[in-house]
């Protein structure tokens, strides 16, 4: 596998993932997405972010950028507790755990490729950052995530031969 390989299996795999759990432990119906490579000096976040670097044959650095409503809505899944029982530190506290469940499962086919594991750190979250700035030899491929609870981005950020067509 080349690097292109390693960088399009892991998109589609975040993708994929992300909405089949959305659809399965969340139980929405009408999960969409969209994807876009982004050329842009700056990328607009939503309300929660949760940043996670993920390196290996893949160097991204993912973040998953959600609304409120959302985030309200899979918390009080996660807790088992009615979506308006739900505390921001909760919300905050499931941003870290939801990006970990995703990249953890993209990540399970990639691994140990050539010798060389897939790595991650651990989530960093910000709240009401409003931009995430770029280097200008990195690009941003952007998946947008549409629910009937709100929306949210997993913006891969990298350098930009590996999203090179």
């Amino acid at each position: 596998m080349t690097l292109k390989y390693d960088i399009d299996t892991f998109t589609k795999h975040l993708e994929q993932y992300t909405c089949d759990y959305l659809r399965r432990e969340i139980a929405f119906e009408n999960v969409t997405s969209r994807t876009q490579l982004l050329e842009i000096p700056e990328l607009e976040l939503k309300p929660i972010t949760a940043l996670i670097s993920v390196a290996g044959d893949t160097n991204v650095l993912v973040a998953a950028s959600f609304d409120w409503p959302l985030m309200r809505v899979l918390t009080g899944n996660f807790l088992d507790t009615a979506v308006a029982e739900v505390e921001e530190d909760d919300c905050l506290d499931m941003a870290s755990e939801f990006i970990n469940i995703i990249i953890g499962l993209c990540t399970s086919n990639l691994d140990h490729h050539d010798g060389h594991p897939i790595l991650f750190s651990p989530p960093v979250i910000i709240e009401d950052a409003k931009t995430i700035r770029h280097h200008r030899d990195s690009l941003f491929f952007r998946i947008d995530l549409f629910t009937e609870a709100g929306d949210m981005n997993l913006n891969c950020i990298g350098p930009r031969d590996i999203f090179a067509h």
